[in-house]
């Protein structure tokens, strides 16, 4: 019996399972097939380069979801979108929620505009100016964003540019990000208001995305933690 338990138990080393187990892994692609019409329309590369490189955005993301470098959720698009990366660093957000609705496994942010709400991330940068372009274009296709008609009803993310707080205290690392700018700035994706009822989400432990598998149940939430610790106490 305590083996057949201890099997079931999720892994303290391995939120996937933990949350694979009891929700499943479901993914946007049919979300991005039946609106798949959207980006057909708007499909002329070069133009949208041209737009791009016009619109003078800075060349970091800030990534709270199935799009951190770090993410291990099971995502098919994470390994191809984080590859080429330049930089990539823990950092935070305030003014956002962090929530995931009971029928997926990605979360979502909800701009509050409260001091008093964060949600931690990082922020990933490619210097690069063509593999930024490309990657931009294909995180508007993963969150099913069109440049083109921003306002768009059926734009379920919104793209905007925010001020980041970088939390690594490597000093060459917020060199890089932060130069003689006190507040650097990255794009983030976050959900409009109303796009999915808060009654069927769940809000994110801590706002981070890392710390998901906590809304199992309290009882295994307290397990993971203690073991967690105890892990990396022993490591030290």
């Amino acid at each position: 019996f305590l083996k057949n338990l201890l099997e079931q138990m999720p892994s303290p080393m391995n939120p996937v399972n933990r949350i694979s187990r009891l929700t499943g892994y479901q993914t946007r692609s049919s979300t991005l097939q039946l609106t798949s019409h959207r980006l057909a329309v708007h499909s002329d590369y070069e133009k949208k380069i041209k737009l791009i490189k016009t619109l003078n955005l800075p060349q970091s993301f800030f990534v709270y979801g199935t799009l951190r470098d770090d993410d291990d959720s099971g995502a098919p698009w994470t390994s191809k979108w984080c590859s080429n990366l330049s930089h990539a660093c823990n950092a935070k957000v305030y003014g956002f929620k962090m929530y995931k609705s009971k029928k997926m496994n990605y979360p979502f942010a909800l701009k509050t505009n409260n001091p008093n709400d964060i949600i931690i991330g990082r922020m990933v940068t490619f210097n690069d100016k063509n593999t930024f372009c490309d990657k931009l274009l294909e995180a508007d296709k993963i969150e099913d964003y069109d440049d083109t008609v921003p306002e768009d009803e059926e734009n379920e993310y919104v793209r905007d540019i925010v001020d980041v707080h970088i939390m690594d205290n490597n000093e060459t690392i917020r060199n890089e990000f932060y130069g003689t700018n006190t507040s650097p700035k990255a794009i983030i994706y976050y959900q409009k208001d109303g796009s999915c009822p808060l009654t069927e989400c769940d809000e994110i432990p801590n706002g981070d995305w890392m710390d998901r598998y906590l809304l199992i149940s309290p009882t295994f939430g307290d397990l993971a933690t203690r073991m967690k610790t105890t892990i990396v106490r022993s490591q030290l």
